[in-house]
């Protein structure tokens, strides 16, 4: 699963080395299922950008705040300041010459989006006599105080201009590669990027948000000039975090999320690595504080959900990071919604999916659904900014199980691929590719009976009681006897990185996407079909049909194939499910 995420707020502060601590308020979204629980999903600029009202900007403080020009500007300024675009909700850097109202001859060196960014650090950074670094305190993102002792409080100079320390100002900024700009390298095919100021940034509209390539970190980092008073430092920065995210603070204590790490996931199993690396320390950049867990044998992480685990208990946690491929989504999935207390516990936690295994269906359709990029660094992003949606699950019984799915379920060829591969899972997703080939040439054809029961505004409330297993179902649902080729049920549009499978499926539509192949069909047709799931151009090509249902049952004739509910084999035998709405956020 996508993009599980969460950002920094703003508090008071009223010195240097103190931050700002926040936590966020979930959305007041209408709950239809008492399952409640969160998927961190980015809302893309131009549908809600990050705001602050003109009397939340501490303009006079901003003015008074000199901070040194970057030497990338290549200005002859000594200083800049910070300013606030109120009608663009942007971030400008200016140059200044003076203290006074007057700022006329004002050059912008560079404009930040308040969008891109995840957290802000104030640092007060000393040297020893001979020049090195000899210590430094930190304000982290939600508030923790290092204190920084120094042998005197006598001032080093007669004036302000302390040699011997310097505060720097730090914002983390993601933003996302411009095409239309390419370097006069990448022309030539080199893929080196170094991030430049942008004075001419301009919020991407609806048009151009898809044509924008990955994120990556384009951090500012400023000096300030010396000052005696550092009530202004702390009132901008106060401000700065409040612009990171729209969410509102609630308490004074650090978020604290448990990530839950796949090792043998990622490329070479490198997934507690990308953990280590990239995940944590963009994370600690948001001030969120972290706990790994790193799984160690199969149904470990539906294990770590139980309230009986030995370890700190989940709901000590104000989020959950599923780092791996769909499997273990599902495994914890199964393991919360397994819960006595499952109600209260997910209508505050937070899960948050970073993929990094051989499919990563989830993790995909969340950056699909917030225009991002797929990739380690947009799904942290996501995490870090902790905005989030609601999404649809479902509950799926067998003969003698239930089962909770947030992916999709899948039956004759699509199972038959995805489980009889996992022989070749040291491939990774190209071992869907080969399996197809096989499945193709030996294509078979299941006989079954699919009942479903169709969505309708009678049926969009989720009130209604589907009929046990081993009863008929009700005469209101539409039942087909056939023979079937492919059976694919799903909530997302990506089963996998490169599947675009379901585009009509939307996170909050309460409904089943059931794609059906029946009849009869040639090799050459479900070859055509296979090969337009990556683009989605399959939709509306003989032989394909699309079912919306809120429940179905699927009773099977001819024995071959499995039930694979998130990428996983569960009970054989006939099986039935029904939506949960907006179960997830």
């Amino acid at each position: 699963m996508p993009a599980i995420c969460c950002c920094c707020d703003s508090s008071a502060a009223v010195a240097v080395r103190e931050d700002f601590a926040t936590r966020d308020t979930s959305i007041g979204n209408s709950i239809i299922d008492p399952s409640l629980t969160r998927a961190f999903m980015n809302v893309p600029p131009h549908f809600a950008s990050s705001s602050l009202a003109t009397a939340d900007w501490p303009t006079e403080a901003a003015n008074r705040l000199q901070l040194r020009a970057p030497s990338a500007c290549k200005v002859s300024a000594e200083h800049c300041v910070l300013q606030y675009d109120t009608t663009k909700a942007l971030l400008l850097v200016v140059t200044s010459t003076s203290t006074d109202d007057n700022r006329d001859g004002e050059q912008i060196l560079d404009i930040i989006d308040p969008d891109d960014m995840i957290g802000v650090k104030l640092e007060i950074q000393t040297t020893d006599r001979f020049g090195a670094a000899r210590s430094t305190s930190q304000a982290s993102a939600q508030g923790e105080e290092n204190t920084f002792i120094r042998a005197t409080n006598e001032p080093t100079t007669d004036g302000l201009a302390d040699s011997r320390g310097s505060a720097l100002l730090t914002l983390f900024v993601y933003p996302r590669k411009d095409p239309s700009k390419p370097s006069f390298l990448n022309r030539y095919g080199v893929t080196t990027y170094k991030p430049k100021p942008d004075p001419k940034y301009a919020r991407p509209t609806a048009d151009t948000l898809s044509k924008l390539g990955f994120r990556h970190a384009h951090h500012r980092t400023f000096k300030l000039a010396p000052t005696e008073d550092l009530q202004d430092c702390s009132t901008v920065v106060a401000a700065l975090r409040k612009l990171c995210s729209s969410q509102q603070p609630s308490a004074v204590s650090p978020l604290r999320y448990l990530i839950v790490v796949n090792p043998q996931s990622g490329p070479k199993r490198s997934g507690g690595k990308l953990c280590e690396t990239q995940v944590q320390p963009m994370l600690e950049q948001a001030g969120i504080e972290v706990d790994v867990c790193i799984t160690t044998h199969p149904n470990h992480a539906q294990e770590r959900m139980a309230k009986s685990s030995t370890e700190e208990d989940i709901a000590g946690y104000d989020g959950l990071v599923l780092m791996g491929g769909d499997g273990v989504v599902h495994e914890a999935y199964n393991g919360l919604f397994a819960r006595a207390d499952k109600d209260e516990l997910l209508k505050k936690l937070k899960i948050g999916v970073i993929g990094c295994g051989s499919c990563n269906g989830f993790s995909t359709s969340l950056a699909h659904g917030s225009h991002e990029r797929y990739g380690i660094v947009a799904e942290t992003f996501l995490v870090a900014k902790g905005q989030s949606c609601w999404h649809d699950t479902s509950r799926y019984q067998t003969t003698t199980k239930s089962y909770s799915s947030f992916l999709t379920f899948s039956w004759a060829i699509i199972a038959d691929i995805d489980i009889e591969s996992e022989v070749l899972h040291w491939l990774g997703e190209p071992r869907n590719d080969i399996w197809a080939v096989l499945r193709i040439l030996a294509l078979r054809r299941y006989q079954a009976t699919f009942s479903y029961l169709p969505a309708t505004e009678a049926t969009a409330d989720n009130t209604i009681t589907i009929p046990a297993l081993s009863d008929p179902v009700p005469s209101t649902w539409t039942t087909v006897e056939d023979g079937f080729y492919l059976f694919w049920a799903s909530h997302v549009t990506h089963a996998a990185m490169h599947t675009y499978h379901s585009p009509n499926s939307k996170f909050q539509d309460g409904i089943f996407e059931i794609m059906i192949v029946r009849g009869r069909v040639s090799r050459y047709r479900m070859t055509r079909i296979l090969l337009a799931l990556e683009s989605g151009n399959h939709v509306g090509m003989p032989g394909v049909e699309f079912v919306q249902c809120v429940a179905y049952r699927l009773v099977k004739e001819t024995p071959g194939s499995f039930n694979d509910i998130d990428g996983e084999a569960v009970e054989d035998g006939p099986i039935q499910a029904q939506v949960q709405p907006h179960s997830v956020q």
